[in-house]
């Protein structure tokens, strides 16, 4: 087909051309996130509570977690997360999932929130 035949075969076009590179930008956009696995360098677990190592009254410096599939996640923090160790403690003894955002960094998984 000829673009330049007729206005009405290049504007039967456009509506193609515009789902096209949407599909496109939205791909790449969820590559760039992580969302297809490979080697995603941050992300979010939930997990039940196995172990907390305090490194003050209000800072975390180790948790461990389960997620459902059964993976055992092990975090460190370098700074405040969003939750003491004593109200993490007590998601796990109400068996209450947490919800931990990370970053991995030099082969460690650091915690960088914890939320309900």
């Amino acid at each position: 087909m000829d673009l330049n035949s007729s206005p009405s075969a290049r504007s039967s076009l456009r509506p193609r051309l515009i789902t096209v590179v949407f599909v496109a930008l939205m791909m790449a956009s969820l590559a760039g996130a992580g969302c297809f696995g490979g080697g995603a360098d941050s992300g979010m677990v939930r997990g039940l509570v196995i172990e907390v190592v305090d490194r003050d009254i209000t800072q975390i410096e180790t948790l461990r977690i389960r997620d459902d599939s059964g993976r055992l996640w092990t975090f460190t923090t370098v700074a405040d997360i969003g939750m003491s160790g004593s109200h993490v403690r007590l998601h796990g003894v109400l068996g209450e999932s947490v919800l931990v955002t990370w970053t991995e960094k030099d082969g460690r998984l650091i915690a960088t929130q914890i939320g309900d």
